[in-house]
């Protein structure tokens, strides 16, 4: 009789674990999702990685011009 009332009690503190768990797994994913809609990390590496494509076309460019000037 002794042993029935154990697991029961375990298996309620198993659930409750359980329930914690998942709000928590909840909690970080609501942060995570939350931290890059609206911070837009994603969008702000696009466009860092945009301006320095920019600048390697300038520098290229740049280079370009100098070496027509020595060629002419």
């Amino acid at each position: 009789m002794e042993k029935r009332k154990t697991n029961k009690k375990n298996k309620g503190i198993t659930l409750i674990i359980l329930i914690i768990t998942v709000i928590i797994l909840l909690i970080i994913s609501a942060v995570t999702v939350n931290f890059f809609v609206n911070d837009d990390a994603i969008g702000e590496s696009q466009k860092l990685n945009d301006r320095m494509v920019n600048q390697q076309e300038e520098q290229q460019s740049l280079s370009n011009m100098v070496r027509n000037l020595y060629d002419n």
